[in-house]
């Protein structure tokens, strides 16, 4: 068995290939964000599967076994990265599929010509829907992958990766999917990008979701849509060690399953920010946070592969 990849001097020339690559990673990202893949809207099926193939395509050039596998919805993309050397596997959860762009009127450009602008409070960001939920984030895990292999050919730990399309519309094909590949998906941990900040400097662990409740209302507030639970929402204390980890409404289907059916537990690990108006017109996602996202997997992938042993010991 091979020794993992665990040295300091290993990791700092993940983390310069990935500052070199820069250019790289967002021109990707611009990539996906280009394509409409709105799950809600039967009219943009065939831009789900393109979606789905991106990413699929984008798994197999960085050296993972990947595929896009049929539903009876949006598809599943399901990619496989062996030979680390470490007794850890992990799973990573993220999903292609995006919010409808309505109302139209309200963007300052088109949602789906994703462009860099300068904000005056966060500085330079990435404006597009999906920018924050949930491509950008997921383009900040495989962009890690990316780095590790290109410098060293492999990854720290074998990785299996699950890419959805209906985490927006409340993942209609996910009980029968896993139903068929779930001792596929099984893996010592799960890994979720699809979470946020304590604040634009500090990054959390998000360790529970308190769900959605469903009523009609009428009422006066912000000026712009709000993902739900999450602005002004996380309910924050310290993680072992003083670490801050923070509690917030919303939903994330797959965790609850994850557990409940593969007995497997979630770490959710986010970057997005309270004001990157996620599910709201002129959608945004700070570079910062794509850049030192995918600097932060690159290092949480280097601790795992230093774990001799079981998580669950």
């Amino acid at each position: 068995m091979s020794e993992p990849l665990t040295s300091h001097a290993e990791l700092l020339r993940v983390l310069d290939h990935l500052a070199a690559g820069r250019q790289g990673a967002l021109d990707r990202l611009f990539q996906v964000l280009a394509i409409p893949s709105v799950s809600t809207d039967p009219a943009y099926h065939a831009a789900c599967v393109d979606a789905a193939e991106w990413c699929a395509s984008s798994l197999r050039e960085i050296g993972f076994q990947a595929r896009v596998e049929k539903t009876r919805g949006k598809p599943m993309v399901v990619g496989h990265w062996h030979g680390s050397g470490s007794p850890l596997r992990v799973l990573f959860y993220g999903h292609y599929d995006v919010q409808p762009p309505d109302p139209l009127a309200e963007w300052t450009a088109p949602p789906f010509a994703p462009r860099l602008a300068q904000d005056p409070q966060a500085g330079e960001v990435i404006v597009a829907r999906g920018a924050s939920d949930d491509n950008g984030q997921v383009m900040t895990f495989l962009e890690a992958c990316r780095s590790w292999l290109a410098v060293h050919g492999r990854l720290p730990v074998d990785v299996t990766v699950l890419l959805e399309g209906e985490e927006e519309s409340g993942s209609p094909s996910l009980p029968s999917f896993l139903d068929n590949y779930g001792e596929e998906l099984k893996a010592d941990i799960c890994l979720v990008c699809d979470t946020g900040q304590l604040d634009a400097d500090t990054p959390a662990i998000t360790a529970f979701l308190r769900g959605l409740a469903f009523s009609e209302i009428t009422v006066t507030g912000p000026s712009r849509d709000l993902h739900s639970g999450i602005y002004g929402g996380p309910a924050t204390y310290a993680g072992e060690g003083g670490s801050p980890a923070v509690g917030c409404g919303a939903s994330i289907p797959i965790v609850e399953s994850f557990r409940s059916r593969l007995g497997m537990d979630s770490l959710l690990v986010g970057f997005a920010l309270d004001d990157d108006r996620i599910h709201a017109p002129n959608e945004k996602y700070n570079v910062k946070s794509f850049t030192k996202g995918a600097r932060s997997w690159a290092r949480l992938l280097d601790e795992l592969g230093a774990i001799d042993g079981n998580l669950k010991a």
